[in-house]
């Protein structure tokens, strides 16, 4: 009959055969790939419109380790695919591997077009922040001003607080 004939598997040709791993390709440089799960988005307290908190499933995608560099916008605004932001450091080589500030959201959505990416949803932002443990900071609950720029007067280059990264890396 036909429910005891094997099926082969679509992964391979050979009956009752081990199924075959889906490769994944290799993150785009810079970025890193967040694996699928389940995380709990917003918060328990009551915390603006964070609230209330509740439960995300997020397919996996790629982020980037690190904020964009100035000399990287630069580069799509020498291009005409952006426009200029509204810091006098962008162009400056002094500041070529600090984050680029002062951009608007249409600014960043035309650079994400621009280098072939995309803006991560609020959840898929969230999730690459606090990890699967949705913590209040990248590094757990409690606030550590050393492990980010907030301990300096100033932004600072990217990769400058490397124990500040999150659960993933970013």
């Amino acid at each position: 009959s036909a429910a005891s004939t094997p099926i082969p598997s679509a992964a391979t040709d050979t009956p009752h055969a081990a199924p075959t791993a889906i490769p994944i390709p290799d993150a785009p440089d810079g970025m890193i790939l967040i694996p699928a799960g389940f995380f709990q988005m917003g918060a328990a307290a009551s915390r603006g419109d964070e609230s209330p908190e509740h439960p995300v499933l997020l397919d996996a995608y790629y982020f980037d380790i690190t904020e964009v560099t100035n000399a990287q916008y630069f580069s799509c605004v020498n291009t005409g695919g952006c426009t200029r932001s509204g810091s006098s450091r962008v162009g400056s080589a002094s500041f070529d591997t600090y984050p680029v500030i002062l951009v608007t959201w249409t600014q960043a959505q035309a650079y994400c077009q621009w280098a072939g990416k995309r803006l991560p949803t609020e959840a898929e932002w969230e999730y690459a922040a606090s990890g699967p443990d949705n913590t209040t900071w990248p590094w757990g609950n409690s606030f550590d001003a050393r492990l980010s720029a907030a301990s300096a007067p100033d932004v600072q280059p990217v990769g400058s607080y490397p124990q500040g990264a999150s659960p993933f890396g970013v």
